[in-house]
């Protein structure tokens, strides 16, 4: 009760604020028009004392010449007219004037009315158009709404008015906004708040999945409407769920969501971890208990600004992995997958929450199934896991590092993860004794012949984690921050880093992507050493650039030696797919894309590091043949050391590229002249 009093008094003292600053608006508008109108009447009074006459637009007319006796001749009637015509047109400029004048001030002052009434409506977080529909609101019984709805079916009448009320309880576009930017939301209208809360619980999750059901069979018949209707039900469903969002006393809470819906969740969250048939049993039976499918398909009808609250979306992303979890080793891999998808869809919105999944403690057991299935959109959909990352991966301002620090906590988490090689526990039922997760990646269990890795069973779900890691590449083989422009991520070491790079390299998109930006930073990494003036020589610049390239190499030496065995086509593979990392390379460095901090590199550069600078489909292919002409170039044919001798080793080709590298930038930056070099350096 004294938090609701607190709530009335906030909003009704935020109200009076507006209504003054209104009234000293108003009042002066009221002077400015009441000075036009009193100049113009006393011009119009003045005219209408002499005898003419002023009509509604100004317009005056004299009076009628009168004949002088003294002058019978017609000829003075005719110059007396003239003369009181001529007077009747100067009074009308005078009042026409004046006229226009009363007119700015009225048009000032009705767009200074305009302005006071939209303040007045955001004091109090009112939009005009959902005027009518609050004062249905104001006196709804939303309890009896919600046993209504439970109970059903509704009146036509019913249906409109409740569903009104949910349109008019959503979340402006300015609302929508700041939580997209992470903000909270507490301008929420107590009254609407209130309604949502009661009317959500007292409906149940059958209440709410009849009344889709009815929306849906109403849009079908042709109801112009009820489209719109079926989405604010969503809508309302996440608003109600988000903590972020309140009438800045209550928020939004996952328990104010349906007990019926939690408790379902929480069964198939909660599935029993023994012999495969009883979980998959567990999770069915809650799954068609609880109607998760209408379920999936009422959230998803949510529009694509709404989000769910943190322990909501946990709990989404929970399910789809526990439902995955358990159907693909009891052969029915796509039983789930559509409602997976959907929630997965719902839940990786927050942020937050895709943060606390990929960072908490014992994860492996809920991320391992999201990674190893065999998505029917080959991921793309659970790659907004980590989609976020790579936006807020560089630290912009070292006063705020936050957003900065997640990202790199998550990415570091996921890596980890990928890259390590041991687990206590198991970590999926599909071959529940393999407790390596590096090798499940590169082996998944359960799909085609147990050979297939994660970028060939989920491409789209592998670009995403390499564009999601590119920012961090230089953060992997060293823990030197002097070399880093991100935070929190820590170092990965190399055997995990060429692991990892194996991973990706599974997907030839993914593998360019995540391959180009390590050859990138290796490349500007030399040309700082090359521009160092330093005593003793930087050799942490070398070092880390060395590792880089051997982290490059390893990946696609395991990844190619792991699908082919014929030792010529994998030279001509790895021929062909270096190529394309050292095409990405370039693109990358040619969009002044900068990984290193002051002194070695933004310093020098006017670029900063850019998530996604490029895309790996402007190398490649989507059957993975490069697309454009680098390879054939003679700068290449050095580069790649591809001399008459055929394909080079690793240690030459490494050479020949930091070669190239510190030449080019020595040249360049005006410390060699470039026709002092020997011949056989600058030829190439």
């Amino acid at each position: 009760m004294r938090d609701r009093v607190h709530s009335i008094l906030d909003s009704g003292r935020k109200l009076t604020a507006a209504l003054e600053d209104a009234c000293t608006t108003l009042e002066a508008h009221r002077g400015h028009l009441q000075d036009a109108v009193d100049v113009a009447v006393m011009a119009i009074r003045a005219t209408m004392s002499t005898g003419f006459t002023v009509a509604d637009d100004g317009m005056v007319t004299p009076p009628p010449a009168v004949p002088d006796p003294g002058h019978p001749s017609g000829s003075m009637i005719i110059v007396q007219a003239v003369a009181l015509q001529s007077k009747a047109d100067e009074f009308t400029r005078i009042i026409t004037r004046h006229l226009d004048q009363v007119g700015v001030a009225d048009d000032r002052a009705a767009v200074a009315l305009t302005e006071i009434l939209t303040d007045v409506q955001k004091a109090v977080g009112l939009d005009p158009v959902l005027g009518e529909a609050y004062r249905s609101l104001a006196v709804a019984d939303a309890v009896a709404d919600g046993i209504a709805v439970r109970n059903g079916p509704l009146e036509p009448e019913d249906y409109n008015r409740i569903c009104t009320i949910l349109e008019a309880s959503q979340l402006s576009p300015a609302q929508l906004e700041a939580l997209a930017r992470g903000e909270t939301v507490d301008s929420v209208p107590t009254v609407v708040m209130d309604y949502l809360r009661d009317f959500y619980r007292e409906a149940g999750s059958d209440g709410l999945l009849n009344l889709a059901e009815a929306l849906r069979s109403r849009e079908q018949a042709g109801d112009p409407h009820a489209a719109a209707q079926l989405d604010a039900l969503a809508n309302g469903l996440l608003t109600i769920s988000n903590d972020n969002v309140g009438d800045g006393w209550v928020g939004g809470s996952y328990d104010l969501l349906p007990d019926d819906l939690r408790d379902t969740l929480s069964r198939i969250n909660s599935h029993s971890l023994g012999p495969t048939y009883d979980a998959l049993h567990d999770v069915t039976t809650a799954y068609n208990e609880g109607r998760i499918p209408e379920v999936a398909a009422l959230l998803a009808e949510a529009n694509p600004t709404f989000v769910p609250g943190v322990e909501f979306a946990t709990e989404l992303d929970r399910a789809a992995s526990s439902m995955v979890d358990v159907s693909t080793p009891s052969g029915s891999a796509t039983l789930f997958d559509t409602t997976a998808t959907k929630f997965l869809e719902i839940g990786t919105r927050n942020e937050a929450a895709s943060y606390e999944l990929l960072t908490t403690p014992g994860n492996a057991r809920i991320l391992i199934p999201l990674l190893e299935h065999d998505w029917g959109d080959g991921g793309v959909t659970a790659g907004r896991l980590v989609d976020w990352i790579a936006r807020d991966a560089v630290v912009t301002d070292p006063d705020n590092s936050t957003r900065a620090d997640r990202a790199g906590e998550a990415a570091h988490s996921l890596a980890t993860l990928m890259s390590s090689s041991g687990s206590e526990t198991p970590l999926a039922f599909t071959d529940p004794t393999n407790t390596n997760p590096y090798d499940r990646l590169m082996n998944i269990p359960g799909v085609g012949d147990g050979r297939s890795s994660l970028g060939e069973v989920n491409p789209a779900l592998a670009q995403s984690i390499a564009s999601s890691l590119s920012p961090y590449v230089i953060d992997m083989v060293t823990s030197d921050r002097t070399l880093s422009t991100t935070s929190n991520f820590g170092q990965l070491g190399p055997v995990e880093t060429t692991r990892l790079f194996s991973i990706l390299d599974g997907d030839p998109h993914a593998g360019t992507l995540i391959s180009g930006h390590a050859l990138a930073a290796a490349d500007e990494i030399d040309r700082a050493f090359a521009r160092s003036d330093r005593e003793p020589p930087p050799i942490m610049l070398g070092e880390t650039s060395g590792r880089l390239h051997a982290a490059v190499e390893g990946g696609l030496d395991i990844e190619i030696g792991d699908r082919m065995n014929d030792l010529d086509e994998r030279k001509a593979e790895r021929a062909t797919t270096r190529a394309g990392f050292f095409g990405a390379a370039q693109a990358i460095g040619a969009g002044a894309v900068s990984y290193l901090p002051p002194p070695w590199g933004v310093a020098a550069s006017t670029g900063t590091y850019v998530a996604g600078s490029f895309l790996s489909s402007d190398i490649i292919d989507a059957d993975g043949n490069l697309t454009n002409e680098f390879a054939l170039s003679p700068q290449a044919r050095f580069r790649l050391g591809a001399g008459e001798s055929g394909t080079p080793d690793q240690t030459q080709v490494t050479d020949n590229e930091i070669s190239y590298i510190m030449f080019s930038e020595l040249v360049a930056s005006g410390r060699v002249s470039g026709i002092e070099l020997p011949e056989y350096l600058w030829r190439d």
